[in-house]
């Protein structure tokens, strides 16, 4: 389906077109788009380059993460606003609760205490309260830590249309964000390895390490299996995060990415424990309320590992 407007708002579609309308609109903006003067890349062309080059881990933001007005619990602003709110934030855990107004939201409920629901508070949405609800997920992050909060409400086109908390962090979209760029360093680790040091090395020090023995059972069975079949994978696409980190340190790859032995197995080892809660989904990423400075501290390990990796990978083309 070549619906190149797909790319740019929906108001279009949303205004009460019907779809045939709005497929037969599509179609006479991608032909335009096709011609180009000159002889040069026509926007179609880039429009191509756009959908074939999209990296998620860069659409991931806030309201994704997020509760919508739609879905959120509030409370209506009456004389027993106070007293239902305390009922409803005590049997749902909840530390902050919006309040509805025939002005929309412009108030709201909490917690004095985190945590705490026997003691809560009502309050003006100031705003330090508010973030926009398209602010991406890596930079929300760094805003909770940064300002030591650990709610926003969610504003677009000068309204509050959601909320998210620390709580949200534990979603299926920030754990796909993760999970991307922790995959992404797997597969450069692999390349490394796979440049330095010979396949048997690796299986010896892997898969038919005696020390390992039970461990790498299944792996092993699905590596021979393949190998079988003249499926001639890396051995690197079959061993964990923790055995690439390991091979990296026995053979010193870690000096080409300008790590320290010590700062290598550190920064790498909070990202594989990331990777196991990461990887759980029923794990929770954040379950205290310093774990989101935790976090947002092996995100930046993450960051600065595909920095490097990305960068070696390029010197070496």
């Amino acid at each position: 389906m070549r619906w190149p407007c797909l790319q740019w708002p929906l108001e279009y579609a949303l205004a009460g077109s019907s779809a045939l309308q709005y497929r037969s609109f599509c179609d006479i903006l991608w032909n335009m788009l096709g011609k180009s003067e000159k002889g040069g890349a026509t926007m179609k062309d880039q429009v191509l380059i756009n959908i074939f080059n999209t990296d998620l881990t860069e659409q991931i933001t806030a309201a994704m993460a997020g509760i919508s007005t739609i879905k959120w619990k509030k409370v209506r602003d009456d004389a027993q606003s106070e007293t239902e709110a305390a009922d409803i934030m005590k049997r749902n855990r909840y530390d902050v609760l919006p309040i509805e107004t025939r002005d929309g939201f412009t108030s709201y409920f909490h917690t004095i205490e985190w945590n705490n629901y026997t003691s809560i508070a009502r309050s003006i949405i100031k705003k330090d309260d508010i973030i926009p609800a398209t602010t991406h997920i890596r930079e929300t992050i760094k805003l909770f830590t940064q300002n030591k909060r650990r709610y926003f409400f969610l504003e677009h086109d000068h309204s509050i249309v959601g909320l998210i908390s620390i709580a949200n962090i534990n979603s299926r979209p920030v754990k796909v964000y993760l999970f991307s760029m922790i995959s992404e360093i797997e597969v450069e680790l692999g390349k490394i390895i796979n440049q330095h040091v010979d396949e048997e090395s690796v299986l010896q020090k892997t898969i038919y390490d005696p020390k390992n023995e039970g461990r790498h059972d299944e792996t092993k069975k699905r590596y021979e299996e393949d190998r079988a079949l003249g499926v001639e994978l890396e051995v690197t696409e079959y061993i964990f995060l923790s055995e690439l980190i390991e091979i990296i340190l026995l053979y010193g790859l870690y000096q080409p990415l300008d790590y320290s032995k010590r700062e290598f197995k550190r920064e790498f080892n909070a990202i594989n424990d990331l990777r196991h809660s990461v990887a759980h989904p029923t794990r929770s990423l954040i379950t205290r309320n310093d774990d989101i400075d935790r976090l947002d501290r092996r995100i930046s390990y993450i960051e600065k590992a595909l920095q490097r990796l990305r960068n070696h990978i390029y010197d070496n083309t």
